[in-house]
């Protein structure tokens, strides 16, 4: 039975849809008292659409955005933040909304010692955007970054980790990136009201998902700050310190700005404030940046026997590039003196290295472009091991109150010091460590619960360790889904949370992945897991829900391309899937291809794609004020029944979509595309496609089209020159419209010696040939299709097997052998004789193929060619070895048949399914002999219709000439044999009589002359 929706079937079924949603039995086992409220009368609201890249921690006070690349703030952000989300696109602004931020950039840096190895992973190194070695998992089909629901006020969770090689920057010192590796989940937190609204705090776990363990593993946050508002200005007059007795790094701008039409009298703040391991050694590393190496400095700290001086081996003190360099930064215990003081730094000094540049260190002292690096560790981080860090961010108000206290510098640091007030800093600083306390309270929920792995009976849920020795295990609650409590069959609600917790497996604290065996595919469940201490557990958290398996196998459709003729109709066919009870399927149908990355299974989200799609219904949650929308495409047909659907209206270009719906509203995958075409009867008979020009194809465009228009007398022919359609179009493969071939009875491909054009790129993209043949096309193509074999024009014998699905299904290879054109480049003297392949011949292999010799009397190849090989033979001929698909045609015979490899090896085949046939030949026929070459063509076109189409060819030579003339004569006048495809009965040659008259006399002969030679008027009897 089918079911064909119009527009008004969809408006009742999406109002009963809506009427049934309303009396259903809600939340039976589940919670009752959140189930939404269904209507269509809500207009959609656009909400945030999840995961994405990156994320903003705003508040009333500050705005920071951090993302999943390792990266902290806006700039160095691997894609740039849209201005009309809402989000900051500041790095670390204060006030918010304002212009003033304290942050251009920052980075995670970890390090450790992995079988001897030093390896730092970075999301940059600082001073560009070079060094990203963070990247989300399934980088770069899906970013990772997610809202959490937690005990802040908004919070988010980014995942990366350090994996990739490929496209990843080479160490400073030449090295290929080796990853650590390692996945870090971020956290992202702020507290709205007050007192927290200066401040941003982080939490972040760090996981070795490598085989080997990771020693003396130091963690290091990179930045630099940039303070202002004037770019052209901000980045020369920052200054970097510490609060050591407070473990509190910062940055400001040198005077505030506080005479400037804006003012940065803040503060950037950073703090560690707890960590899972046992903290050894922690660092506060500053330093200027410069290409010019002698002015790249940070302070370095004099060297002694226990602490050797490190060279950086990079010219400078400063920036610490390469792997080594980091890691060494990081690891080494140094807290370096303020910035403000580089200039009083003398030789004498008993800790710190002098530097060796007064004039410039003067300037160092009262601003510069200045980074800085808080580093902690050390700790051993075993395979699937994890450790746990919080730290802050934050700022604090009136650090600048005199703006003339830069003036101390650089002679007077001290009172430049005096001047700063760090009271509201240090305030900050404590209300941050109170809300680090609050993040590591066991009772909160875990986080990054989800799905790792399914099968149909089996699913791996995993969550993010707590790390910290408060928490002894997890509880694991486990419920089933009824199909009843589903608003819409097949389709999880997001907002379905159980009623009651059912307890199923406690766990260790070292475990963080659970198995659920023996389960059922066509059932839904949910999990929650929580925190268990010695006396408590904590909250269960955010329900996760998911059903067994994947989706279900599409139906396989029986065609790839649908042709047809305004008016008709097209019956799309497909068979039905393995294993699955199917209630009906979806028929979908797209008007361009350009839709087809767009298409879609039902889902729900709160708004993401409100402005983008038609919700089918809107589901009110009014106790947690969210908003659901259900979005589902709307099906072309419903069939029911059956495994074909008949279009009767269908749509030139338009694609067919197929999916399977079994009886408890699971959708299938989707389909194989189905293409439908209108296209043009074949009117012509041949069209010749040559010329792809490369600087070795070895022959001029200009000789194969010569050759071709002799050859094609008497048939309707075009020819094509692809380089002259690909000129400038680029990419190229896309340039040849597929729609041209449609017109042509037979097509033939003849190229120079590298064909370029039977190409992977053109087909593979356009499929401009697979559409072509499958709408009961012919296709010829001469030399080989070297393209897709691989094949280069090297010096050796080679082979390759027929890889490409294409060539093995449209031209029945398995593999291809030949002989390079530079094969005898080595010999001793050049030009060679072609003593390995030596083809001068393609014998038929039964009568209903005639030999193709090799012309020796034609010189065809360019001066490139006369270098490397003689005129004997011709070079680069292919060999085939068939399957089952296809029948040889001619075989391989060479001018030294006792040694050539290739001596008897198919170099000719054809290949026959309806509705199409190809013919492949291993060597290109603009270098064969004329005759041979013409007879092969009427053996795969078929013959002229007419003498008329001859176009003066007479004696079927291949030319039209003066011998073509006394053949005439001797025809009409002496009763010879008749032209071909003028034979008729005696005394009744209507096709001949050129000018129409009734006769056959001298008056035919000159008006053929003139039409042949001059350009005259088409003979009166030939077919228009």
């Amino acid at each position: 039975m089918l079911k064909a929706n119009s527009p008004n079937s969809i408006l009742l079924w999406t109002g009963c849809l809506i009427a049934v949603l309303a009396i259903s039995a809600w939340g039976r086992g589940f919670d009752t008292k959140t189930a939404p409220d269904p209507t269509s009368q809500q207009a959609p609201v656009v909400g945030e659409c999840w995961p994405r890249t990156y994320d903003g921690l705003v508040t009333d006070s500050v705005a920071m955005s951090a993302d999943c690349f390792g990266i902290f703030g806006a700039d160095y952000h691997i894609q740039n933040v849209p201005n009309d989300t809402g989000w900051p696109t500041t790095s670390f602004a204060s006030p918010f909304p304002g212009e003033t931020d304290y942050l251009f950039g920052g980075a995670v840096w970890i390090g450790g010692i992995v079988n001897g190895d030093t390896l730092v992973s970075t999301g940059v190194s600082g001073w560009s955007p070079a060094g990203r070695e963070f990247y989300p998992p399934d980088w770069p089909s899906e970013a990772t970054v997610t809202q959490l629901e937690y005990v802040s006020d908004y919070s988010f969770c980014a995942r990366y980790v350090d994996t990739f090689t490929t496209g990843i920057d080479d160490d400073y010192f030449g090295r290929p990136h080796r990853p650590l590796p390692i996945e870090v989940s971020l956290r992202g937190h702020v507290w709205q009201r007050d007192p927290f609204q200066d401040i941003v705090i982080y939490d972040m776990l760090v996981t070795n998902i490598g085989p080997e363990i990771i020693s003396d593993a130091v963690i290091g946050f990179y930045m630099d700050c940039d303070i202002g508002q004037n770019f052209e200005l901000i980045y020369t007059d920052d200054l970097a310190g510490s609060l050591p007795d407070e473990g509190i790094a910062y940055c400001v701008d040198n005077d505030g700005d506080l005479s400037a039409d804006w003012i940065a009298e803040k503060i950037f703040a950073f703090k560690f404030l707890s960590t899972s391991f046992a903290v050894t050694d922690s660092s506060f590393n500053w330093y200027v940046s410069n290409g010019t190496k002698d002015f790249d400095f940070g302070p370095r700290q004099k060297a002694t026997p226990e602490k050797p001086f490190r060279d950086f081996e990079t010219g400078g003190t400063g920036t610490p590039s390469g792997d080594v360099n980091k890691y060494y930064m990081m690891w080494f215990d140094e807290w370096d003196y303020d910035q403000i003081m580089a200039a009083s730094i003398r030789p004498d000094d008993p800790d710190w290295l002098y530097p060796d540049h007064d004039p410039f260190m003067s300037d160092l002292s009262n601003g510069a472009d200045t980074r800085f690096v808080m580093s902690i560790g050390r700790f051993d981080l075993p395979p699937g091991g994890c450790e746990r860090i919080v730290f802050s961010i934050f700022t604090g108000d009136s650090v600048h109150t005199d703006p003339g206290n830069v003036n101390n510098l650089p002679n007077d640091p001290a009172s430049y010091l005096a001047g700063l007030d760090f009271s509201k800093v240090l305030v900050n600083a404590a209300w941050a460590d109170s809300l680090a306390d609050s993040l590591l309270r066991p009772e909160n929920p875990v986080i990054g619960l989800s799905v790792t792995d399914k099968t149909d009976s089996s699913v791996m849920i995993q969550w993010d360790g707590w790390a910290f020795d408060n928490v002894e295990g997890y509880d694991i609650y486990f419920s089933e889904i009824p199909l009843e409590d589903l608003p819409i069959p097949g389709l999880i609600a997001p907002w379905l949370t159980p009623e009651t917790l059912e307890l199923v497996a406690q766990v260790d604290a070292g475990q963080t992945s659970y198995t659920f065996n023996d389960l059922d595919p066509y059932t839904m469940y949910a999990v929650n897991v929580a925190n268990r201490t010695t006396t408590t557990v904590g909250d269960p958290g955010q329900t996760i829900l998911f059903r067994p398996g994947q989706r279900s196998a599409a139906p396989v459709t029986l065609d790839e391309f649908l042709f047809l003729r305004e008016s008709e109709s097209i019956t799309v066919r497909w068979s039905a899937p393995a294993d699955f009870v199917i209630d009906h399927y979806n028929i979908y149908r797209f008007d361009s291809v350009e839709v087809l990355p767009d298409v879609y299974h039902a889902f729900y989200d709160e708004g993401c794609m409100a402005e983008t799609l038609a919700p089918r219904a809107i589901f009110g949650l009014p106790a947690d004020e969210k908003t659901y929308y259900y979005y589902a495409m709307e099906p072309l047909a419903v069939v029911e029944g059956a495994v074909e659907y008949i279009d009767y209206a269908p749509v030139d270009n338009s694609i067919y979509l197929v999916t399977a719906v079994d009886q408890y509203g699971y959708e299938s995958q989707f389909s194989v595309e189905i293409f439908a075409h209108y296209i043009p009867d074949k009117v012509k008979d041949i069209l010749v496609i040559m010329g792809s020009e490369t600087p070795l194809n070895f022959v001029e465009t200009g000789y194969i089209n010569w050759f071709y228009e002799n050859l094609l007398w008497g048939y309707e022919y075009d020819i094509y020159n692809y380089s002259d359609s690909v000129n400038g179009c680029m990419p190229s493969y896309t340039c040849m419209e597929w729609r041209d071939l449609m017109r042509y009875k037979l097509v033939i491909v003849d190229d120079g010696l590298t064909d370029q054009i039977v190409s992977p790129d053109y087909e593979f993209s356009a499929r401009g040939f697979t559409r072509y043949l499958t709408s009961g096309g012919h296709l010829a193509c001469f030399g080989g299709l070297t393209q897709f074999s691989g094949f280069e024009l090297t010096d050796d014998v080679n082979a390759a097997v027929a890889e490409s699905t294409f060539v093995a299904r449209f031209f029945g290879i398995d593999s291809s052998r030949y002989v390079g054109a530079a094969y005898c480049r080595d010999a001793g003297s050049l030009p060679c004789d072609d003593s390995v392949s030596g083809f001068i011949n393609a014998e038929g292999c039964h009568p209903d193929w005639s030999g193709v010799g090799y012309d020796t009397t034609r010189d065809v190849f360019t001066s490139a060619l006369d270098g490397l090989w003689s005129g004997e033979t011709p070079p680069a001929v292919v060999t085939f070895i068939a399957n089952d698909n296809s029948d040889a045609s001619h075989l391989f015979r060479s001018l030294y048949p006792d040694t050539s490899p290739f001596e008897g090896e198919v170099v000719g085949l054809t290949t026959t399914d309806d509705p199409w046939v190809t013919y492949l030949f291993g060597f290109h026929l603009w270098y064969m002999d004329r005759l041979d070459a013409r007879t092969l063509i009427e053996t795969i076109a078929g013959a002229p219709v007419s003498c008329c189409g001859a176009m003066g060819d007479f004696n079927h030579d291949g030319m039209a000439d003066v011998t073509d003339v006394v053949a005439w004569t001797y025809w009409s006048f002496l009763t010879g044999h008749a032209p071909p495809g003028c034979e008729m009965p005696p005394g009744f040659y209507p096709e001949c009589d050129m000018d129409g008259n009734g006769r056959i006399d001298i008056a035919d002969l000159i008006y053929w002359v003139k039409w042949s030679y001059r350009g005259g008027p088409q003979p009166a009897t030939c077919p228009q």
